[in-house]
């Protein structure tokens, strides 16, 4: 009865992590697999090169992007940097059109289009 408890236990764990996996995706715009390398840092921000290795929902023609994550994002930041060069799932939910600068003052990047992208989420891919 024991292991039958704990079996359940561990099934449900499972079934609320993929629940919120499919929660995260449905809300996000874009969702992408990226490799996060560290690119420079801005006097705000610190910038990171995400290049794009699948686009899973939405549409993203650029192959590399160019992401600020704020200062105060300190989550966010050492996600990038623990994990450079690993495989990330992320998803960006639209936030402005017609931005002036190519580096937005969110957690997120601008796309050529001068959209900004704001990060939602960010789940690191098993390998």
């Amino acid at each position: 009865m024991k292991n039958f408890i704990i079996y359940l236990l561990f099934f449900l764990f499972l079934g609320t992590v993929s629940i919120q996996a499919q929660v995260d995706r449905d809300s996000a715009d874009i969702v992408m697999e990226l490799k996060v390398y560290p690119n420079f840092a801005i006097g705000y921000a610190n910038c990171y090169k995400g290049v794009v290795l699948k686009v899973i929902k939405g549409e993203m023609p650029e192959t590399v992007l160019s992401m600020t994550v704020v200062a105060g994002d300190k989550t966010r930041d050492s996600i990038f940097w623990e994990n450079t060069g690993k495989v990330l799932e992320i998803g960006f939910i639209k936030y402005r059109t017609d931005e002036k600068y190519t580096h937005t003052y969110i957690t997120g990047f601008v796309d050529k289009s001068r959209t900004s992208w704001k990060i939602i989420y960010i789940r690191r891919k098993s390998e």
